[in-house]
């Protein structure tokens, strides 16, 4: 294996001895084909190594005793920074942390306009029928068939959206991919949240007012414009 970075080959070999599953190593996780070395310490190039010490308690009081310990090993060798794992991982996250809540807050947002619009555009939609309903009433359809009758022509235009919801959906998701972690850009259990908020959306929509209106005097029905 020939080392170098950023594309730039040097005349440096080395004899590979294992291989380490996938895993995220700062800006590698926007390349779509991340690859990494990890080389023996005397054989690094870069000037300089962090150090990682086991502690009990609270780990920054030992802050004083790792700067002893490293100025008796060797008095010249500064220490830039010392911080618990967990800060250095948040640290190294906060990224994605960030856009994970930027998102979530957006995705909220849309979903509750979204639902407001369906449920607006559904309930409408079942109020325009007014005359509909009256007329069918007093053709001697009972309430129960009209109402099944709204709900499944209201169901028909539901799925149809949602199923070209769940095609843009997938498409625009995968462009995401790489800001997620641990979570795939088609996770069921979102998609199915999504979902299942729609539809009882719809189901409201149309069955609130359709047994509205079969309540309705027929012949009051039957006149509304």
């Amino acid at each position: 294996l020939q080392a170098g970075r950023d594309n730039v080959i040097d005349e440096t070999w080395f004899t590979i001895v294992g291989i380490a599953s996938n895993l995220y190593l700062d800006a590698d996780a926007f390349v779509l084909s991340p690859a990494a070395m990890y080389v023996p310490f005397a054989q690094r190039t870069t000037a300089t190594a962090a150090v990682l010490v086991r502690t009990r308690g609270d780990a920054l009081e030992l802050t004083t005793a790792v700067r002893e310990t490293v100025a008796e090993i060797d008095g010249n060798l500064p220490i830039s920074s010392i911080s618990t794992l967990g800060a250095a991982i948040r640290s190294g996250q906060s990224f994605f942390t960030i856009f994970g809540v930027m998102f979530t807050i957006f995705g909220g947002v849309a979903l509750f306009l979204a639902t407001v619009g369906l449920y607006g555009v559904l309930s409408f939609s079942v109020n325009q029928r007014t005359h509909e309903v009256g007329l069918r009433v007093a053709l001697g359809a009972t309430p129960a068939r009209v109402v099944r009758l709204i709900m499944r022509q209201g169901f028909i235009q539901l799925g149809i959206g949602v199923a070209l919801g769940l095609v843009f959906a997938f498409g625009l998701g995968r462009m995401i991919s790489l800001l997620l972690y641990d979570v795939a850009p088609t996770d069921p259990a979102v998609y199915a949240g999504i979902v299942s908020v729609l539809v009882g959306t719809g189901v409201i929509a149309c069955l609130i007012p359709a047994r509205r209106a079969t309540r309705v005097d027929p012949m009051v029905a039957m006149r509304a414009e």
